[in-house]
C-alpha cells in the first residue's frame, strides 16, 4: 500500500530554556533588531475560553533563519523566566522523505547548537531584564506536523491502514 504524499507540514523542534527566575518583559522592544509583540493564547474556537490565559502574555519575535536546515527560528519569551526557541523546516514531498527527513533532524547535534546559539544572541540582548538569571536548562520536543496531505484523507483511514508507518515516525 502506498503511504499518501505530504502537500503541507513541517517539522518542528522547540527548545525550551529556564534561564532566570523571572524576565521583564516591559523592558522589551527589540530583540536581534525585530520588533517584539506580545503573544495572547490563541485556542481554537471550540477550546477557547476567556478563563484559560496566560497571567501576562509572552513576547514574539521572530529570529534570523537558518541556512541548514532551511528553517524559520521564533523566539517566545516569558516572564517567568523561560524562552522558548520554535525551530521549523518546511515539508512537501514523500512520506518516506518526511520520516527520513525528521529521523536526521531529531538526531542532529547541530540543531541544538544552532539553537543555542541563537539564545546567547536573545539573552545577550535581554540581560537588563533578567531577574537572577542562572545558566540555562533546556527540555527539547519535536512536533512532526502534517496540515494536508497530496489527497484528502480521513482520520480513521490514517490510523487504520498507515498506523505503522505512523509509529515509524516517533
Amino acid at each position: 500500500m502506498e503511504l499518501p504524499a505530504i502537500a503541507r507540514g513541517a517539522f518542528r523542534a522547540l527548545f525550551v530554556y529556564d534561564v532566570a527566575d523571572t524576565i521583564d518583559l516591559a523592558q522589551l522592544r527589540t530583540v536581534r533588531g525585530e520588533g517584539v509583540a506580545r503573544a495572547p493564547l490563541q485556542l481554537r474556537r471550540e477550546a477557547s475560553s476567556e478563563f484559560i490565559q496566560y497571567p501576562v502574555a509572552p513576547m514574539i519575535v521572530r529570529l534570523s533563519d537558518l541556512e541548514s536546515p532551511r528553517a524559520t527560528v521564533r523566539a517566545k519569551i516569558f516572564d517567568f523566566g523561560v524562552v522558548s526557541l520554535r525551530v521549523s523546516v518546511p515539508f512537501a514531498g514523500p512520506w518516506d522523505e518526511f520520516a527520513a527527513l525528521t529521523r536526521t533532524l531529531r538526531g542532529n547535534p547541530a540543531l541544538e547548537a544552532q539553537a543555542h546559539a541563537a539564545l546567547d544572541d536573545v539573552l545577550a540582548e535581554i540581560a537588563s531584564a533578567l531577574d537572577d538569571p542562572h545558566p540555562a536548562l533546556v527540555e527539547d520536543y519535536f512536533v512532526l506536523e502534517v496540515d494536508r496531505f497530496d489527497e484528502p484523507l480521513e482520520a480513521k483511514r490514517l490510523t487504520d491502514e498507515f498506523g505503522q508507518a505512523l509509529a515509524q515516525l516517533l
